[in-house]
C-alpha cells in the first residue's frame, strides 16, 4: 500500500512537472513572438514630433508661386491667441516673442534666425519706419533692456508679437503709447525675393 502511493505520488508529480514545463515553453514562445512583432511594428512607424499650428496649404493662389507675405500673413493670423510662455517654442504648448518669430520662418521654410531678440537685431538691415514692409522685425526695449521684445509688422502701422503682457501673441499698433515709448528700430531680415514656393506644393 505505501509502495502504491509512492508510485502515485511520483507519477503526479511527473505530470506537474511536464505540465509546467510545456507551459513555460508555450509561454516563452508567446513572448518572443510579442517582442518580435513589436519591433516590426515600431520598424514601420516612424516618430512623429507634437503637431503644431501650420500654414493651410489650401490658400486658393493661382499656382506654386505665392506672395511671400501674403503666406507670412496667413501664417500669423493662425497663430493669434496662442498663449505666451516665455521660452517658448511650440504653438500648442506656448511661444514668447522670439519664439514666434522663429515659428513663423520655419513654417514657412525660410533661412532660420538665432534664438533671441537681442541677436535678432543684428540680423538683416535697417529699415526707417517710413519704408516698413510686412515680415520687418520691430525691436522694442522693454524690460529695461535693448532689444528684448520683436514683433512682425504687417502693415498699416500694426503689427503681431507674443505679449507677455497680455500673455498671448496678439495684434498691437506702432502707435500705441506703450510701443511708442519703447520702440528700438526696425531690421528686415527676408530675403530679396518676393515670391517662394510653399512648402509641400509642387
Amino acid at each position: 500500500m505505501v509502495q502504491y502511493n509512492r508510485e502515485n505520488s511520483t507519477q503526479a508529480l511527473d505530470n506537474a512537472m511536464i505540465f509546467i514545463t510545456k507551459g513555460f515553453v508555450r509561454a516563452s514562445i508567446f513572448l518572443i513572438l510579442l517582442i518580435l512583432f513589436s519591433h516590426i511594428c515600431c520598424a514601420d512607424v516612424p516618430h512623429v514630433a507634437a503637431p503644431i499650428k501650420v500654414l493651410q496649404q489650401s490658400v486658393n493662389l493661382p499656382d506654386s508661386l505665392h506672395s511671400r507675405e501674403e503666406l507670412l500673413l496667413q501664417q500669423l493670423t493662425t497663430l493669434l491667441g496662442t498663449p505666451y510662455r516665455y521660452g517658448g517654442l511650440n504653438p500648442n504648448s506656448g511661444l514668447d516673442c522670439s519664439g514666434l518669430v522663429s515659428v513663423v520662418w520655419q513654417s514657412l521654410q525660410l533661412p532660420p534666425l538665432p534664438r533671441s531678440s537681442k541677436e535678432m537685431a543684428r540680423e538683416g538691415r535697417p529699415v526707417e519706419l517710413d519704408q516698413l514692409k510686412v515680415g520687418d522685425l520691430l525691436f522694442f526695449n522693454s524690460r529695461r533692456q535693448p532689444n528684448s521684445h520683436v514683433g512682425i509688422y504687417i502693415g498699416s502701422g500694426k503689427f503681431i508679437h507674443a505679449s507677455s503682457i497680455n500673455r498671448k501673441v496678439m495684434e498691437n499698433h506702432l502707435s500705441d503709447r506703450h510701443y511708442q515709448r519703447y520702440f528700438s528700430f526696425a531690421r528686415r531680415v527676408l530675403p530679396e525675393s518676393n515670391h517662394f514656393e510653399l512648402p509641400g506644393v509642387i
